[in-house]
């Protein structure tokens, strides 16, 4: 079974360097995207859910040309979306689906506009027999996200409490079902696609967002990982991705020195990390959109009243935010009185290595790293007040 598998996947790499020789030169996804109206307009961006999106091509809908999007780019992954007519371009607060970009190849994304996070992909890499597995689980774990949308909807147009209860429920139920479908079916099948593809670009993708591995308590395993990968794919735009990773991860370990950054703050005033020290700083990376962030906010509330701010510096960080209004209508609303600021690019997260929201770090006032956590947890609120006695 492997040796027809290891054929299959020759095959299809065989395809996509003849159209490389034959002259593809770039990457051509076909749009069959269900429930668009005239003077909606598709984008195609590359980067990953990681990177600020660079957008490469887009098309406004006329009603009957064949959408196509093009780049030149390869070895990324890109997301297309959908936009509607006026809106301004925020993938995070736009219908949107990715697609990984192996080598050139003729694509074909399916969808409909208003789910269209579970399109499905087809050709150049989408036809190795191991991706087809893949996608076989993905399209079930679609399904179950689906429903449990179309149930959400209902939700918000119900009046009644009781349906509203009964309908939250089966959308939960939903939810499960595919996220047990995710970590029993489909992680394996990615951990071995990873495995036995090492020259493949879409394996440091897979790579990049394995938590399981990333979390782990000897993080020399996902180095060790990286590097079985081959020196083509560690040289690509998501293979240098993972390498800027596993170096932050390192140098953000409790002991180090905190990376040093300049951004503005919500007055417009300009501020540097290394203008606190001599003072312990809370540093958060967090989003207004993140249930754990609001959740977090008012055990910080607390925090800041019992904390002299002589002391204690506390630093928010806005990341991956749809709207800076909406941010600061929230900061506004709940009268956050302490430092914060947007980051309007990812660069800051990266040099963290910031996987998930809300992320703290603790720096004492030489500026190293104390204490560390992901979520608002017990060892950083006691750690603080700690310091504030």
């Amino acid at each position: 079974m492997k040796n027809v598998i290891r054929i299959g996947i020759a095959l299809v790499l065989s395809m996509l360097f003849v159209q490389c020789k034959q002259g593809l030169k770039q990457n051509i996804i076909k749009c069959e995207i269900e429930g668009l109206q005239k003077g909606d307009k598709i984008i195609l961006a590359l980067g990953t859910l990681t990177d600020t999106p660079e957008k490469v091509d887009s098309i406004i809908y006329d009603g009957k040309t064949p959408i196509e999007l093009k780049t030149a780019e390869k070895d990324v992954m890109a997301s297309v979306t959908v936009l509607r007519k006026s809106k301004e371009y925020k993938r995070q607060d736009s219908e949107y689906c990715w697609i990984f970009l192996e080598g050139y190849a003729n694509l074909v994304l399916k969808g409909t506009a208003k789910y269209l996070y579970h399109a499905s992909s087809s050709g150049g890499l989408y036809e190795l027999p191991e991706m087809k597995k893949i996608e076989k689980i993905q399209s079930k774990v679609r399904e179950y996200q689906k429903n449990a949308f179309k149930l959400l909807d209902e939700v918000r147009s119900e009046e009644n409490k009781k349906n509203r209860n009964s309908l939250n429920e089966k959308a939960v139920d939903f939810f499960e079902k595919g996220n047990k479908l995710v970590s029993d079916s489909l992680r394996p099948l990615e951990k071995e696609f990873v495995k036995n593809n090492p020259d493949i670009a879409y394996s440091a993708e897979l790579l990049h967002y394995d938590y399981g591995l990333k979390n782990s308590k000897d993080f020399s395993k996902y180095e060790n990982a990286f590097m079985q990968l081959s020196e083509r794919v560690r040289s690509t735009r998501i293979g240098k991705t993972v390498a800027r990773y596993i170096v932050a991860k390192k140098t953000t370990e409790i002991g180090h020195l905190a990376p040093d950054f300049t951004i503005k703050d919500i007055e417009g005033k300009e501020i540097s990390l290394s203008d606190y020290r001599g003072k312990f700083v809370l540093l958060e990376f967090w989003t207004t959109r993140c249930g754990g962030c609001r959740y977090a906010i008012p055990h910080l509330k607390k925090l800041r009243k019992k904390t002299p701010k002589d002391n204690i510096v506390m630093l928010g960080i806005a990341c991956d935010e749809p709207s800076e209004e909406d941010w600061k209508n929230l900061i506004e609303k709940e009268s956050l009185k302490w430092k914060q600021a947007l980051a309007k690019e990812r660069e800051i997260e990266a040099m963290y290595a910031v996987q998930g929201y809300p992320t703290f770090f603790l720096l004492n006032p030489e500026g190293k790293i104390i204490e560390k956590s992901v979520g608002l947890q017990q060892k950083i609120i006691d750690k603080v007040k700690e310091i504030g006695k």
